[in-house]
């Protein structure tokens, strides 16, 4: 876990509870001990964590730091952070297909953290906001076929998914906008 800030934290303990070994990064080293204390992480320095021999690498920090520097450095099979615009450019995506690295696009894996605010706060319905953030496994598991069947890397197998989604919903609005006007 790159990053152990409010989200790397809970992301630390969710794991630890599971029996996952975790190996965390922080450019607070007080940060790094409070989990080394609390969930008995291993620790690396902040430029160290990309070599680390792990089956997941999860940036919850910063952007950009999958970049074409790190990309090759990172051992993970797979990359599935919170940080937001975890890759530098999209070529950092092509990269990661063929090193055979599965990317879970960030902007998928934190819309669980929008849907809770919309349903929950807003709505005050939690049980809604976990069948939609459920659903998010679904929309992954179909951008990870898509993007082995059609060899395309998964940032662009969302995006195209993400375009269709708000086209539809456009002219879902634009149609319920005409009725209306006609009633």
């Amino acid at each position: 876990i790159q990053g152990t800030g409010s989200v790397g934290y809970q992301l630390t303990k969710m794991l630890a509870q599971e029996g996952a070994i975790v190996t965390a990064s922080d450019t607070k080293t007080s940060a790094t001990e409070k989990l080394k204390k609390e969930f008995n992480t291993h620790t690396l320095s902040v430029d160290d964590i990309y070599d680390a021999d792990c089956d997941v690498f999860a940036p919850c920090a910063l952007g950009g730091t999958v970049n074409l520097d790190t990309v090759h450095r990172i051992k993970a099979s797979i990359i599935a952070g919170s940080a937001n615009n975890q890759l530098s450019h999209k070529r950092v995506a092509d990269i990661l297909l063929k090193k055979g690295v599965l990317y879970a696009p960030d902007f998928v894996i934190n819309a669980g953290g929008l849907i809770n605010a919309a349903l929950v706060y807003d709505y005050q319905d939690p049980q809604m906001a976990d069948k939609k953030i459920n659903h998010l496994y679904d929309t992954l598991q179909t951008i990870f076929e898509q993007s082995a069947q059609r060899q395309l890397n998964t940032l662009e197998i969302a995006k195209e998914i993400a375009i269709r989604r708000l086209k539809t919903a456009k002219k879902n609005n634009l149609k319920n906008e005409h009725q209306h006007l006609n009633t």
